[in-house]
């Protein structure tokens, strides 16, 4: 069975999951996020303005949001627009790794197993970051997701 070793293994969907990522890359930890999932609401959502702490938690992630914001001051911008730019640079990003079709079988942890439905590979890493009970909201999501990456990150 081939095997992958990652530092921080994210998993779980939503734009908690790309912050993440943005967040360890950010402080040089390489990260693996597997099988995320964007906004699931098929209706467009309308724009969503980030609170202060939520801006500067995303610190110079928010720089690369800059350019598709639909106003400057509180930064607000399309939810599914958020995700799918910070998920862009997450894949452009060498500290992250992105594998979308695999999904954990069994119980996560620092040790699993994932699997495309026809290979399987085992998975070691060094810390967990499940967002799949994190808000979808942006600035839900932001906040928790910077909670979660500190602890595990320091800082």
């Amino acid at each position: 069975m081939a095997r992958i070793d990652t530092p921080l293994l994210i998993t779980g969907g939503g734009p908690a999951a790309v912050v993440v990522a943005r967040l360890a890359s950010e402080a040089s930890v390489a990260s693996t996020l597997i099988g995320h999932d964007g906004i699931a609401d098929p209706d467009p959502q309308p724009p969503q303005a980030l609170e202060a702490a939520a801006a500067d938690a995303l610190g110079p992630g928010l720089e690369v949001l800059r350019p598709y914001l639909v106003v400057a001051d509180p930064p607000t911008i399309d939810p599914g627009v958020f995700e799918a730019v910070l998920r862009h640079h997450c894949i452009a990003d060498m500290n992250v790794t992105v594998f979308d079709n695999l999904r954990l079988e069994g119980t996560l942890g620092l040790d699993a197993v994932v699997t495309d439905g026809r290979i399987r590979w085992e998975v070691t890493a060094d810390a967990h970051i499940d967002t799949s009970a994190m808000p979808t909201d942006i600035d839900g999501a932001v906040t928790a997701a910077h909670r979660a990456a500190v602890g595990i990150l320091g800082g």
